[in-house]
């Protein structure tokens, strides 16, 4: 896989190729509706792939739902890393890692138990689908009945990839989550995924590893940083934001707390929102 001595060039040049591709796709007629312009698809491409968020068109209303599939894959391959997605890929092909290949996935998983790597390469995956299938179903309790089968079961496929991964993309419409702004349900959902997923695989892994073992004090020391920090943060934005908006209700101001961090979803109108809010 990796014969170049210069193999932190890998990566760079498998994101390029994410993009080039996600950027393709997006530009056939059967992933749009005609109104895609090649620097939209190219920015959606981009966006997507860096878990971004941010769009040039309406994702509802522009893409088709094979373009919204294809937002969705490049989102999650941007999220995991093309690193470790090709790893991933790789690994069922072959029972050994090279020298070359086992120091970029050290890299790319911040972990140098080099002896542990492939284990901790699936681990990784499965964290990331079993959570956004859990996510995905949750949604599906609200978003079935309320948008029917087809649509329910896709937009919470769609919703809980994309905010695990904190891209922040939404298919729902032009007002981002708006119509959930009271939504205490959904929005719990929201957040669980938008934190899990900020917070990153191994401190999940960490805080599991200690339910299971029924010792939180035994958390390692970058698990406890990241979650006071976390907290810190949250809390911290969460009563400026109430002191600048007071109308804003205790929901609303946690939310906007939480997905200002990383991810970009809304459940407020930002553009109305006072200069020192913003």
């Amino acid at each position: 896989m990796l014969k170049d001595k210069n193999i932190y060039v890998i990566p760079c040049l498998g994101f390029l190729s994410v993009i080039l591709v996600g950027w393709i796709v997006l530009m056939l007629p059967i992933c749009n509706n005609g109104n895609v312009t090649p620097f939209d698809a190219l920015f959606t491409a981009v966006s997507a792939t860096c878990v971004n968020g941010l769009t040039t068109v309406n994702l509802s209303t522009e893409y088709s739902f094979l373009g919204q599939l294809a937002i969705a894959i490049i989102t999650e391959i941007g999220a995991i890393g093309f690193v470790t997605f090709i790893s991933f890929i790789l690994s069922f092909k072959k029972k050994r890692m090279s020298l070359s290949e086992t120091l970029l996935l050290s890299s790319a998983l911040n972990d140098n138990n080099y002896g542990k790597l492939k284990q901790r390469l699936k681990e990784v995956i499965k964290y990331t689908i079993v959570i956004q299938i859990i996510g995905a179903i949750l949604l599906a309790v609200d978003f079935i009945p309320r948008f029917g089968i087809k649509n329910g079961i896709w937009y919470s496929i769609f919703h809980s990839i994309t905010a695990f991964c904190n891209a922040g993309f939404d298919i729902i419409g032009d007002t981002s989550l708006e119509i959930f702004a009271k939504n205490i349900y959904v929005n719990i959902v929201f957040i669980i995924l938008m934190f899990l997923g900020s917070i990153g695989y191994f401190v999940i892994e960490d805080i599991i590893g200690a339910i299971k073992k029924k010792r939180f004090i035994h958390i390692s020391f970058h698990t406890k940083i990241v979650l006071t920090a976390s907290f810190i943060i949250y809390l911290v934005s969460i009563m400026l934001l109430k002191i600048a908006e007071p109308n804003l209700t205790w929901l609303e101001a946690v939310f906007t707390s939480v997905t200002a961090r990383t991810t970009g979803f809304s459940t407020i109108n930002m553009a109305g929102m006072l200069p020192i809010t913003k």
